[in-house]
């Protein structure tokens, strides 16, 4: 019998919205199957609750369904029966109630029920059940003779949904909601007014408690084709606001489904906002973490071009995030695209290295809190594109950061990728900036090198110049240029290029006073060159060595603010410990040749004293702080 963890069951709740919430169940936590086979599903919110199934009659519990979460399969026959009576999720009677499920359907036609609560017959206005009927439309069943499709709203098949029926008790009462991740953004476009009952419109309520049942009607019939990954009930209404926000910003990040608005987090901090991003607003995705609501979102795609285990549809450009190298409490990675031409062209490519073909596509990334770098791939399956298959030397990712989506007048970021499998070509160690853009480029002939660092620092009265490089097979040499000014650059030396060594310096002399600007012009055997991003170094104010100083203590807003000196490019591990020795938070930061600040939010981290702590290489630099 394989059983999946039900953990942090008071702490955590959907988005954070635990007010009247009675059945939380989800696919990924809770389940225990014999086979594969799924026996119960506990609550996550009362651990003492569960929905149980026997014999042949039990659902699936299949890996990798959506967004590399598993799923309940139901192939028609399938159920699992829940608490009913006093134990039910929504009170006898009660007529103000929420429903909200994640799922899809392989058939477009037929009745089916995939959840109810509901009494013995079909002669009363006793049931909430999520249904769907022919002509490919779901909506809420009451139970009225003849039944009341009260609310009709239409699917796809094989397309996932999230859904919400929301009976409301404000007048006129029974009004009726549904919502979806389809018409989220625009607001309630399917409710009524209409009490008459039967075919016209919603009758009024007066729910049972005798079936609580997954995957078809209480007497047998209408049985379930389909998936469902989560089902969320509260005892009360849920309307537009923040509530409702959030329940549907935790759904469309957990499981890679756009909901083509504002994603929020569990403190309803903006995560992604869709009117800044107005441009990018599409296939909406991302990495997460959320402990208020038990997100943890390492590895993630959208549903719109992606399949549940991160397989690419054909011609969609499937792009995969993962392998967070941090993870921290708040920190949030979304992606969006502009819907732009999966065509490449020449257009607005970087002068360097020449040859570079981008597809039209450009994806920008939200960053919130920090998840440190990233592996990201994407899919050229379906798509035409000059690269050649499974050799890394002729794929690039490009990466503005500094938003304005122009890879031609400031240097790029420029990533070589660690694999190519067939047309999914994966790139690792990436860094997205808050508000940068990104495409995805190819070549029909070998590229140049990749740039993995660059860095400057006296030594002595004179300037280091430190490279490191990736794909330098084809390399010949390394010219060093040169500036006083930052723009006009002159050749100061040279170092040959060794296909087996990925790490290079120059010592540049006299080092006179002042501010000194290097880049580093690489040139291939077939003539091919690329440049290198440039770097300064000031010899009359350059630091010496590493210092830490607090600008601010005890902290002011919940925020450290701190600066770091550092006398050279550096990476830094930034750490925040209790008095007594235990470690709250952990975070990566780059370091650049000087001063350095940084802002910490720790609005998470309780009051009292703690110790910053920063590392790098042998250093290691403390202060203590205050939080009020």
């Amino acid at each position: 019998m394989l059983m999946t963890a039900v953990s942090a069951l008071v702490a955590q709740s959907p988005g954070g919205v635990s007010t009247n919430l009675t059945m939380w169940v989800k696919s990924d936590a809770g389940t225990s199957a014999t086979g594969g086979l799924l026996d119960s599903w506990t609550y996550m919110n009362d651990n003492t609750k569960q929905f149980l199934s026997t014999g042949t009659n039990r659902p699936t519990l299949t890996a990798s369904s959506i967004n590399f979460y598993p799923a309940l399969t139901f192939t028609g026959g399938q159920l699992m029966d829940g608490p009913t009576g006093a134990g039910a999720p929504i009170t006898a009677g009660n007529d103000s109630y929420s429903v909200f499920i994640v799922w899809n359907t392989t058939i477009d036609n037929n009745y089916q029920r995939l959840w109810q609560q509901r009494g013995n017959d079909d002669l009363s206005n006793d049931a909430c059940a999520i249904s769907t009927w022919n002509n490919a439309e779901y909506g809420d069943e009451t139970a009225t003779n003849p039944w009341a499709f009260t609310i009709t709203r239409p699917y796809t098949k094989n397309t996932w949904n999230i859904s919400e029926i929301n009976l409301m008790s404000t007048t006129p009462t029974n009004d009726l909601e549904i919502v979806d991740d389809r018409n989220f953004s625009t607001g309630s476009l399917f409710i009524t007014t209409d009490n008459s009952g039967g075919n016209n419109g919603p009758a009024l309520r007066n729910i049972a408690d005798v079936w609580n049942r997954i995957g078809e009607n209480y007497d047998g019939g209408q049985p379930y084709f389909g998936s469902i990954a989560e089902i969320i009930i509260y005892n009360s209404e849920v309307d537009a606001g923040t509530a409702r926000n959030e329940i549907f910003s935790y759904l469309s990040m957990k499981y890679g489904v756009p909901i083509q608005t504002n994603l929020v987090s569990s403190a309803n901090a903006t995560i992604w906002d869709a009117t800044a991003n107005s441009t990018y607003n599409n296939s909406v995705f991302g990495l997460a973490i959320d402990n208020a609501s038990g997100l943890n979102v390492t590895q993630a795609t959208s549903t719109t071009s992606g399949a549940g285990d991160g397989t690419g549809t054909a011609g969609a450009a499937n792009v995969v995030l993962s392998n967070p190298s941090l993870n921290n409490d708040g920190s949030f990675l979304m992606v969006g695209n502009d819907n732009g031409s999966l065509s490449e062209s020449t257009t607005g490519a970087p002068a360097t290295p020449s040859g570079l073909n981008l597809l039209g596509r450009r994806w920008r990334a939200a960053n919130t809190g920090n998840l440190g770098t990233v592996s990201m791939s994407v899919d050229y399956n379906g798509l035409t594109y000059a690269g050649v298959g499974g050799n890394t030397t002729n794929f690039r990712l490009i990466v503005d950061e500094t938003g304005a989506n122009d890879f031609t007048t400031t240097p790029p970021t420029i990533y070589t990728p660690s694999n190519v499998s067939g047309t999914v070509v994966t790139y690792s160690n990436v860094n997205l900036p808050n508000n940068a853009v990104f495409t995805f480029a190819s070549s029909a002939v070998p590229l140049p090198v990749t740039w993995t660092s660059l860095s400057a620092g006296l030594v002595d009265n004179n300037i280091k110049v430190s490279w490191g490089v990736e794909n330098n097979k084809q390399a010949h040499v390394f010219q060093v240029e040169h500036s006083t000014d930052g723009t006009n650059f002159s050749p100061v030396g040279q170092v040959a290029n060794d296909p087996n060594v990925q790490s290079y310096s120059y010592l540049y002399t006299p080092a006179t006073s002042g501010t000194h600007y290097f880049r580093i012009l690489e040139t291939d055997l077939d003539g091919r060159s690329i440049y290198s991003k440039i770097i300064s170094v000031n010899t009359s104010t350059s630091i010496s060595a590493f210092g830490l100083k607090l600008l601010s203590n005890p902290l002011i807003g919940g925020t450290a603010s701190f600066e770091v000196d550092a006398p050279g490019n550096a990476e830094a591990i930034v750490e925040i410990w209790t008095i007594t020795g235990t470690k709250v938070l952990t975070n990566r930061q780059l370091l650049n040749s000087g001063t350095n600040r940084f802002d910490l939010p720790l609005g998470n981290v309780s009051s009292g004293n703690y110790i910053l702590t920063v590392k790098t290489g042998n250093t290691v630099l403390h202060e203590q702080l205050s939080k009020q």
